[in-house]
């Protein structure tokens, strides 16, 4: 065998274990690597998983409507503690999302009007749809608080 043939043969066979170290390597998740559905699925019962989904989504959101700090926090608040099934059955969650975090810009800003935001048209967010998603947080969140009932 020449010198040639014996470096081919080498780089032949660590190129073949390099490839099946780094397919090992890359089927669990390494640091700073953007988490994909497959490993969160594993990392992640489904109910976090969900929420995490409409974090991401909400992130995007608020920045589109320029929220910041302890408003994001009043979104990220409520988005973990309600149930958006309770709140709009036939609304998608970004639709939801979107008017939690309007709401919470309107309370801090009254001036505000829901057709100066292109994100509300994106996610049809009307003004009556509006209205039904708030009354029914508000009755959500009133009914599992636990002042309600107390005498």
């Amino acid at each position: 065998m020449s010198v040639v043939d014996n470096i081919a043969e080498k780089n032949l066979h660590s190129n073949h274990r390099n490839i099946k170290f780094l397919l090992n390597k890359y089927k669990t998740k390494q640091p700073g690597e953007i988490l994909k559905s497959e490993n969160l699925k594993k990392e992640f019962s489904n109910k976090k998983w969900n929420v995490f989904q409409k974090k991401r989504t909400a992130d995007i959101i608020m920045d589109s409507l320029n929220l910041k700090g302890s408003q994001r926090e009043r979104v990220y608040y409520i988005i973990e503690k309600v149930d958006f099934n309770q709140i709009c059955r036939n609304c998608s969650y970004e639709t939801i999302i979107t008017a939690v975090s309007y709401y919470v810009k309107k309370s801090d800003n009254t001036k505000i009007k829901l057709g100066d935001y292109k994100i509300c048209k994106i996610h049809n967010l009307t003004e009556k749809k509006l209205s039904i998603i708030m009354i029914r947080l508000c009755a959500c969140i009133q009914k599992n608080s636990m002042w309600i009932g107390q005498n």
